[in-house]
């Protein structure tokens, strides 16, 4: 059974074919408004996105696109308290083939954390 791609992804996937997009990231949403907030920056912002719905596992849908992303993945959490998650979703987008996923504001302590391959790698 082949896993689906998570929500929005395949847009952003198309949208970054056609060309417009190579100076923006992919940023991934989690937690909770995910979908509102995904609608919001596709068409407010014009943010490509993709979302993990709330209380799905990540390891559930099929990440492999983020590889074609030639930026660092940027993951934002709509809240604290998501740090576990943040950090799987960080390790499978990694493992995925993305080098580097950057975490925003409600990450960690909010200063933002980088995930590497590299050290990824290391640590596996």
């Amino acid at each position: 059974m082949s896993l689906k791609a998570p929500p929005y992804l395949r847009q952003a996937v198309s949208r970054l074919a056609a060309g417009d997009y190579r100076d923006k990231p992919l940023w991934v949403i989690v937690g909770l408004d995910t979908w509102t907030v995904a609608k919001d920056w596709t068409d407010r912002l014009n943010r490509l996105v993709a979302l993990l719905p709330l209380g799905a596992d990540p390891v559930s849908f099929n990440w492999s696109a983020v590889a074609k992303f030639p930026l660092p993945i940027m993951l934002h959490a709509t809240e604290r308290g998501n740090d576990d998650m943040a950090d799987r979703l960080a390790r499978l987008l990694i493992q995925a083939g993305t080098l580097r996923v950057l975490g925003g504001e409600f990450v960690g302590d909010g200063l933002g954390i980088l995930w590497q391959a590299k050290e990824i790698q290391h640590a596996t």
